[in-house]
């Protein structure tokens, strides 16, 4: 994996090719890792591929696009939560949540048949334009500036441990869902309450302290 890590886009074969449509998977680095582990593959080209790693340089993910149902077995097996990419009718589908193109959820016993069964999204076919000369300005307008603000949320540090997660990956996701800008702040000497500071607009915000509640709430629970 670490001769992979570095590159933009790869392509392994593993197993042979069995799926004609296939999400595109988001997965974090040491998902990748973990999930490479555990399958024998050989570097192909993008011609003949199993597996398409390629890396989101914007939210520092990857994005696996998967022809082999042995991966993807493997991958849902290994995984508590799964995120695609996909539209509002698949998450319903996926009983998923939906945030600006990407589908969280947990996996089922019906996973696998129902990813293989989503259809490809349409696209949007766009002309060229011939010459710039002919564009003309109609109507100017400013534009639209996002007020952004900080929070602070308090928990355990048994709270806190969880909504970090196993490598953290348990917080990537809840950035990863709201786009929020997510610090922990270091454990108090005296006191039994941790801070979590979180940067974001006021939508993005109420996404991630709902998520943070839920994970605070159910270690209550246990």
């Amino acid at each position: 994996m670490d001769s992979f890590i570095h590159q933009e886009v790869f392509y392994l074969l593993i197993g042979k090719s069995d799926i004609s449509i296939a999400p595109k998977i988001i997965v974090s680095t040491t998902e990748l890792s973990g999930l490479l582990k555990n399958l024998q593959f050989t570097v192909s080209t993008s011609e003949d591929y199993t597996l398409k790693c390629h890396k989101n340089l914007h939210y520092c993910h990857w994005e696996l696009t998967i022809t082999s149902a042995i991966i993807l077995d493997q991958l849902i097996k290994s995984q508590k939560q799964i995120t695609i990419t996909g539209s509002i009718l698949d998450s319903i589908r996926l009983n998923g949540v939906f945030n600006h193109g990407f589908i969280t959820f947990c996996p089922t016993d019906n996973t696998i048949s129902n990813l293989i069964g989503m259809q490809p999204h349409e696209s949007i076919n766009i002309t060229p334009i011939e010459s710039i000369a002919n564009i003309k300005v109609i109507h100017k307008t400013k534009p639209v500036t996002t007020q952004t603000t900080t929070v602070t949320l308090k928990f355990t540090p048994y709270q806190v441990s969880s909504i970090l997660g196993k490598h953290g990956d348990t917080l990537n996701s809840i950035r990863f869902q709201s786009k929020c800008w997510i610090h922990i702040l270091p454990s108090p000497v005296i006191g039994k309450f941790q801070q979590i500071q979180i940067t974001g607009n006021k939508q993005n915000i109420q996404i991630a302290v709902y998520e943070m509640n839920k994970i605070a709430l159910e270690c209550r629970v246990n």
